[in-house]
């Protein structure tokens, strides 16, 4: 009895060690496979990557499509969703990102998330600068960097150092309201910093936009666009962006943000002026709300169709401005007048873009537009679509 209960114990026994050494060998070979790379199949190193590795998109070979990017208050992510749902539309962000001092350096954040989302998709980041302060454009900043060769360097080298340091592919110049006694100085400005971006190394190209003000004629007398040479801009920039929007601002009377004629006559006078591959044309994609008791706010379409919709009123259109409008007066017979733009007033435009030949075109700004507004897009502009990564 002792002998056989010895045998059984001893078979036990062996029986749970072979059990061991077979789970060790299974997992030592799922080790070895994992740590040692050499010895995997290409496919098995191909799904490896894909699952440890964010697929990047090739980088957009120009700028057809270009969307301005910026942030109105804390935790305002409206133009970074749409560079997240309507990014394959897109060949270039502006981030409004960095302000110009009198010196001529810059302050501001990167959005550092947003900038992983365009190397991600391939779209082509841009640093815009600007001297907006103060709930203006300041002209005295504007002149007292622009007169100053020192200055101007200063600034150019923090644009240079923003630029490497943060990954962008170019920087948009937004410096507006700048007096006529300047003109020049602006498109030294320009030239200077086109000379230190084409000395760079990079197997990409870096990128020169200057936002310039409308204009239908060269008035060396407006107080706001005689400070811009359109055809020198041109010179020394890779595209020019149009700022077709506000013809009506909340500082005036009511009217279209941006007329059909009007928008028109400015194209007419920019090609005249500058090469018409180099201008992308301003595209507003809000509107203006101005009461009669003398107070104006901005908004998006979206805001106006919800206000239609609870006041049960109606959008109407103005078929020579090729324009949306909406009139209400409410119960303390304050009347309210709103002009803005949507998808079908947009497409005119984007018409006019066909007509000209221009460049492509610059939306103000993501996150106002009506989804719908990305399939006329498409559908009026002979640019190739990239597809989802």
């Amino acid at each position: 009895m002792l002998l056989e209960k010895l045998i059984a114990r001893f078979m036990a026994i062996t029986i749970l060690i072979l059990i061991a050494i077979a789970f060790l060998k299974e997992n030592l070979n799922r080790v070895e496979l994992i740590g040692d790379t050499s010895s995997a199949s290409p496919s098995k190193m191909t799904a490896m990557v894909a699952d440890n590795e964010t697929q990047v998109a090739p980088l957009k070979e120009d700028i057809r499509v270009l969307g301005y990017s910026a942030v109105d208050y804390e935790g305002d992510d409206r133009s970074y969703q749409s560079v997240r749902k309507y990014h394959e539309y897109l060949d270039a962000v502006s981030t409004f990102s960095y302000l110009v001092d009198r010196q001529g350096n810059l302050t501001g954040t990167p959005p550092v998330e947003e900038l992983e989302l365009h190397r991600q998709k391939g779209i082509i980041s841009l640093a815009l600068i600007h001297n907006y302060t103060n709930n203006m454009f300041d002209s005295e900043l504007a002149a007292s960097v622009l007169g100053s060769p020192e200055k101007r360097k200063n600034l150019v080298d923090n644009i240079i150092k923003e630029l490497t340091r943060n990954s962008y592919s170019g920087v948009n110049v937004d410096i507006e309201n700048i007096p006529y006694s300047q003109r020049d100085n602006y498109v030294k400005l320009l030239a200077e910093l086109k000379d230190e971006l084409e000395n760079l190394e990079r197997d990409e190209k870096y990128y020169l936009i200057a936002s310039v003000p409308a204009k239908t004629d060269d008035d060396i007398n407006h107080s706001w666009s005689a400070g811009f040479d359109y055809k020198a801009i041109g010179q020394y920039t890779d595209k020019v962006q149009l700022m077709t929007y506000d013809e009506h601002w909340f500082g005036g009377e009511p009217g279209p943000i941006a007329s059909i004629g009007w928008v028109e006559d400015v194209i007419k006078y920019a090609v005249s002026a500058i090469e018409p591959d180099k201008i992308l044309l301003g595209i507003p994609s809000y509107g203006y709300r101005w009461a009669s008791d003398g107070s104006c706010e901005p908004v998006t379409p979206e805001e106006v169709y919800n206000i239609v919709e609870n006041n049960k009123g109606e959008v109407l259109w103005h078929e020579d401005n090729k324009a949306p409008y909406y009139i209400f007066t409410n119960a303390k017979d304050i009347t309210f007048t709103t002009w803005f733009e949507n998808t079908e007033s947009i497409s005119y435009k984007l018409d006019l873009v066909n007509k000209y030949n221009l460049g492509g075109i610059a939306l103000w700004r993501l996150g106002f537009e009506e989804p719908e507004m990305w399939k006329a897009v498409e559908q009026k502009l002979s640019y190739n679509k990239t597809t989802d990564q």
